[in-house]
């Protein structure tokens, strides 16, 4: 039984991995539209990176209640982060499938095999 605890210690591992990276990647996009949609202007004006990590945070998630107002504008004047936005959410679609790839390899015992 301890093998099979094991494999859905992995498994539940990888499903979290997989679903914080597509939440962060999802952030950061929805952080640029937001930036587009508010014109750059942010929440402050800190110099330092660390205060403008904040500021992106902030004014992403200040924005979000917005959704209804960004996604239109978004579509209408920056159509180029549209076209960003699926390539990302393509690739990172794609790099989710290898993990699992990876991961099936390394579990079948012999990972290194050509098919």
């Amino acid at each position: 039984m301890a093998p099979a605890n094991n494999e859905e210690k992995s498994e539940a591992s990888l499903i979290a991995i997989q679903v914080f990276v597509f939440l962060l990647v999802n952030f950061v996009l929805w952080g640029f539209a937001a930036g587009f949609y508010n014109g750059g202007s942010g929440v402050g004006s800190s110099r330092r990176a660390r205060g403008n990590l904040i500021i992106f945070i902030v004014s992403s998630l200040s924005t979000l209640p917005e959704i209804g107002s960004v996604i239109p504008y978004i579509w209408n004047n920056h159509f180029w982060f549209v076209l960003v936005f699926f390539v990302v959410e393509t690739l990172l679609v794609l790099f989710l499938i290898w993990m699992k790839k990876v991961d099936n390899d390394l579990k079948s015992g012999n990972p290194f095999r050509r098919r």
